[in-house]
Order: C-alpha cells, then structure tokens, then sequence
C-alpha cells in the first residue's frame, strides 16, 4: 500500500536515498544530511505549532508501506519571501520608439522582481524512478491541495509551485549559461546546491537589477524560458488540472515556469468533501473511480488512493480489505517460523474437521463423499508442499560469484485477492493461500457465489483466520464485482 504521511527524523536516511536520484535543479532537495536533518526539524516544529508563518513549512513523504520505505516526497511553505528575499524574473515588454526614425520596437524582458513575497508554495516534489508508475505522482502531487483545502487558515490568499526548468543529461542549464554565468562565474550546479542548503545572500549581491533584453540571451536560453524538465511535465499537467496556470514568471536559475493560483479558486479546495466512512461486508461497485482520501487529523496525517466511490455522503471501504491491509505489516515482520507453524496448525483444523468439510462440499457440488474428502486430503497435503517450496523458492538465497556472493530476498507482496471456483471450492483457492501466509502476505478469499458461504464460514474461513488472525479475510459479493474485488486488494 502507497500512503501519504508527515515526515518523521526516522526518514533521513531513505530522504538523503532520493536526494542522490534527483540530479540537478531540484533545490530544495539538496544532497546534504545536515540541511535534510534540519528542514524534517523545522517540518516537525510547523507540525507542532512552534514557528511563525513565515518559517513554518509542511514536509510529507510517500510510503511504499509493504517495504517500509520512503519513496516520495513533497512539501508546501507556508509564506515565502518573509524571512528572506524570493527572486523571480517578471517576463515583461519595453519599448523603444523614434518618431523621427519612424521605429516603434517593443522587446521582450526579464526583470527582477519579489512579486511572489507572501504567498504559499508547493514545492519539492520528487518520487523515486522505480514508482513512476500507476497513480502514485498524482497521489503525491494532489495531497499538498487536499491538505490545504482541510486546513485552509492555515495558508495564504495565492499558492505558487516552482517548476523545474529544463536542463540536459549532463545538469547543464542553457538558461544559466546565458544569464547565470555571467553574473555568478560559477556552475549550474554549485548555484543551484548552495541555494538549496540556504546560502542564498550572493543572489542578493550579484543578481543584475536592471532588465535583461532576452534578444541578447542565446538561441537555446531563449527557447528554454517559461519551459519546464521533461521528467516535470506530468507534475505541470496535475497541477493545471487543479487550477494553476504560468502567469508570466520565471526561475532566475534555470528559467522554468512556475505555476501560480487563487487557493480558493482550486478545484480541491472548491470540491473536497468532508464525509464519513462505512465499512461494508460487499466489495465496492464495478469500476469504482480511483478516489484521495484523507483522514483529516492534523497531528496524524494519512492519505492514500482508495477505490470506492461515495454512497449516501458516505465513503463505503470493504471490512475484509481494511481488516487484511492493517494485518499485513504485522504478518509480514512475523519470522517465518512462526509463521510456518501457524499454518501447520491449519492443517490440523483441517484434518479434525476433514468431515464435516467434505460432507458440505459434496451438498454444494453434489460430489460423492470419497471425492471431497480426497479435496480435504489435498488441501492437508498442499501444507507440506508449500512448506518444502518456500524454502526451495522464497527466503534468502547465496550464490557465489567470482568476486563475491550474490543475495537474492525475497519479500512479501502486501493483500493478495483470491477467488474460489463452485467446482473444487476447497482445494483450488487452498493452493494461493498456504503459499501467500506462508511468505508473509495477507489473503482477501472471495468463494464463489454459488457456494453456501455461511455454512462454510465457521469449518474453513475462520479456521484460518484463527491461524493467521485477521491475514486470512472472508470477501463476498456476486460475481460481476471480482475486477472491482480485485482492483481493491492489489495496491
């Protein structure tokens, strides 16, 4: 599971891991642990009401929960340009005109300006490469605007999110190269870095205050300007979609454009909707939308992606995945020996009501009594089988290699969904389940709607759940909901 939370100290190691994948022209993720260490003291102090507006900044971070790992980060300041001066280039026109030459020329400019003092920000966005994939950028991005929207005092009249502007695969900035350089006889990327731990005075003391002609900047600073990074461009389209737009701004460093906006003209902040939760025994509706939720607790902020969609001003989330989700850090952290012998004792349920089992089984298939009892056999078998595979497959494994050994770990998926079939309703799930306990992940059972699930509840569902506590959850529903139950357990 993907979820949203305020930053705690525990995530520097895994912040300073993303900042060394950012590259060049992010600032405000510098790869540097004592700015880090103090920016997530800063985040904790804005959380706990110890800073004035105009210091305060809310720092969160994406989880990758199954791996307990952060993988994305974002941030919002509360009031930029306060304590510090906030440079911005305003894109402006001047003209020049002899009425005795009969020359009339306006020409582009940058000047610069502290338009944006006062205002709110979006910033530091990044996830790691290896998650830009699914929704999890738009997760990131949006949570900023549904924080902002549950907590609306708390920020300015107007919201600004820098954007990364355009720079190639060496972190060379043709915007720098043209203005920058000049100015500063330093790199892009020294700039850049010490801007980023908070040495900002030399853009007060060198910066030109007088308008630059963008004529005289080169061809490729010019096409550059107002542009953002390619690896930018999807967080440009979330944030256009909730309302903000370029008005006309750019970065002094790398020219890119950032995006400003009225907060309460927002879409999240318009249409977000407080509502309560039900929890519900039937899968969520076919196709259920991709909704961001949020619990609106300040002190203990969480937010993720649910499918679900709202009934009666009520946000209906599945009991048995809830209950399978909470379970799963626990069972996964279990050591596997406790966890085999958990599972070795559903095998003795199984075999003590081996039975009455086959004697359900054979009125809903209408099977003969020896053919589901050898069902019951099998599934008592699968135990042994799954055991002896697991160690053959899954666990820790040590090659070794000319200049060392190899390890290959294995880690456990998170709530898998499992769909029983009406012709061996026994046997067949049996077969995903064992083996998903058993390396540590937690199992929604749908059974088919054919079978008499509540007869069957008590001798086989909640025998497992009485081995593995709440890793082993009953789903029910017809049959037309499997891609919705589906959608639902696979985060």
């Amino acid at each position: 599971m993907m979820m949203i939370r305020p930053i705690e100290y525990r995530d520097l190691a895994d912040l300073l891991t993303l900042a060394s994948k950012s590259g060049i022209g992010l600032t405000s993720l510098p790869q540097d642990a004592a700015t880090l260490s103090s920016r997530i003291k800063r985040a904790l102090k804005t959380w706990q009401g110890e800073l004035p507006p105009s210091e305060q900044c809310y720092l969160f971070v994406l989880e990758d929960r199954e791996r307990s790992r952060v993988v994305g980060v974002c941030a919002i300041e509360v009031a930029i340009g306060l304590t510090e001066p906030w440079y911005s280039f305003r894109v402006s026109t001047q003209v020049h005109a002899s009425k005795q030459l009969n020359v009339y020329k306006s020409v582009p400019t940058l000047f610069l300006s502290n338009d944006h003092t006062g205002h709110s920000e979006l910033c530091t966005l990044f996830l790691d490469p290896d998650y830009r994939y699914g929704e999890n950028g738009k997760l990131l991005s949006k949570v900023r605007l549904l924080f902002i929207a549950a907590f609306r005092k708390r920020f300015m009249q107007r919201l600004i999110a820098e954007m990364r502007g355009f720079s190639d695969e060496k972190g060379c900035s043709p915007f720098w190269e043209s203005i920058g350089r000049h100015f500063f006889s330093i790199e892009f990327a020294k700039a850049d870095y010490l801007s980023g731990i908070g040495h900002k005075a030399f853009i007060a003391e060198l910066m030109p205050k007088h308008p630059l002609y963008i004529d005289f900047l080169s061809e490729d600073a010019q096409k550059v300007i107002g542009e953002v990074h390619p690896q930018t461009v999807p967080a440009r389209r979330v944030l256009e979609s909730e309302g903000l737009d370029y008005q006309g701004y750019v970065d002094i460093f790398d020219g890119g454009a950032p995006l400003e906006a009225e907060i309460d003209k927002m879409r999240a902040v318009k249409h977000s909707r407080l509502v309560k939760v039900a929890l519900t025994e039937t899968p969520i509706f076919l196709d259920a939308p991709s909704l961001l939720v949020a619990n609106d607790n300040y002190q203990h902020y969480r937010a993720l992606l649910v499918n679900t969609a709202l009934y009666d001003d009520r946000l209906p989330i599945n009991a048995a995945s809830a209950a399978a989700r909470t379970a799963f850090l626990p069972w996964a952290h279990t050591p596997f020996e406790q966890r085999q012998q958990r599972v070795k004792r559903f095998a003795a349920l199984l075999q003590q009501h081996q039975q009455s089992l086959a004697e359900i089984i054979s009125r809903e298939t209408s099977k003969p009594r020896w053919e589901t009892l050898t069902e019951i056999q099998a599934m008592i078998g699968k135990v042994g089988i799954s055991l002896h595979a697991y160690q053959a497959r899954s666990g820790v494994s040590h090659t070794p290699m000319a200049e060392g050994a190899s390890v290959l770990r294995h880690r456990p998926h998170g709530v898998l969904a499992v769909f029983g079939p009406y012709n061996f309703p026994g046997h067949l799930p049996n077969g995903h389940i064992v083996p998903a306990l058993l390396a540590g992940n937690c199992v929604v059972f749908k059974p088919s709607e054919l079978d008499a699930i509540d007869r069957r509840r008590n001798a086989e569902v909640v025998a497992a759940g009485r081995v593995a506590q709440r890793c082993a959850q009953l789903g029910t529903g017809r049959a037309g909901n499997r891609r919705s139950a589906g959608r639902q357990c696979r985060y």
